[in-house]
């Protein structure tokens, strides 16, 4: 789980803190309605002694998505008390810490771009499938689609140097702590990242291999519910989203590579920690909207 500050410095003063934690009722009360889904379903399953895979596999699946949204449910208890204790309410104590955060990402932009900027790879169109609408299935609940809060590349936010003068290389979708994440496409996991390193990286993060030359990456999550070597299906949950690793907000960062291309690379956290990050060169990075 998150540490509390990990959780709420995705905001940007206190304030916005308290609203954040508000919307944690509705994360509740989604909860308490897939538990009642769930209770109906075992019920009717048992009552019917149907033994069909496909009720087993949805009964499963809840069970997942719930034990997922329950650990970040937990993570939000006493929230308010233990960051009032941290930062003792005074946004001077807050920002500082914000700041702190910022500059750990930083850091790990400069120090990954300057890698990647040594790796040669010549992408070969015809090991990706050419763009268009539908390749790729938005990384939701079938038929949500939340706001876009930076897309690939040539951002306004890039061009404030948050990148170190290079693009974005992926695209962030803006949701709430404890959103369903799910599988853009089938494929395998190649990787996951479980630990959360203050200010670090990715956070906590997972990588599918699909069988069509596209490998995905989903970043800054809360809870994860794969595992490495696993097989996903499309839409199936992967985990939960939320603010871990340098994300100076909750959200999903969603990144597109050649999958030919990926590598992995050990990288030191500012505060310590040595963790395993994917890399890849420049041209291997894809717009995702090229798919979606």
């Amino acid at each position: 789980n998150q540490t509390v500050v990990e959780i709420m410095l995705g905001y940007d003063s206190i304030a916005e803190v308290w609203d954040a934690l508000e919307e944690q009722s509705l994360l509740q009360d989604s909860l308490r309605e897939s538990t009642k889904i769930m209770g109906a379903l075992k019920d009717e399953y048992e009552k019917a002694k149907f033994n069909s895979l496909e009720k087993r596999g949805e009964l499963g699946n809840l069970r997942k998505e719930l034990s997922g949204e329950e650990n970040v449910l937990v993570s939000t208890i006493d929230q308010k008390d233990s960051l009032l204790s941290q930062t003792k309410n005074k946004e001077s104590n807050y920002q500082k810490i914000l700041e702190e955060k910022k500059a750990a990402r930083e850091a790990f932009e400069k120090q990954m771009r300057e890698y990647e900027s040594k790796l040669q790879f010549i992408l070969d169109p015809k090991t990706i499938p050419a763009a268009g609408s539908g390749v790729l299935t938005w990384p939701f609940k079938a038929g949500y689609k939340p706001p876009i809060t930076q897309l690939f590349g040539d951002t306004e936010f890039s061009r404030s140097g948050a990148y170190n003068g290079y693009g974005h290389n992926g695209m962030d979708f803006g949701v709430s702590i404890g959103t369903p994440i799910t599988a853009a496409l089938a494929g395998t996991v190649v990787d996951v990242n479980y630990s959360v390193a203050a200010n670090c990286q990715y956070g906590m993060w997972v990588l599918v291999r699909h069988g069509n030359g596209l490998t995905t990456l989903y970043a800054h999550l809360s809870s994860i519910s794969v595992s490495k070597g696993q097989a996903v299906l499309t839409g199936q949950l992967l985990g939960h989203s939320g603010n871990t690793g340098y994300a100076t907000g909750p959200h999903l960062h969603f990144t597109v590579y050649a999958s030919d291309a990926v590598q992995f690379k050990q990288y030191t956290c500012r505060s310590g920690p040595t963790v395993t990050v994917p890399i890849a060169a420049y041209n291997a990075y894809l717009n995702p909207m090229d798919y979606l």
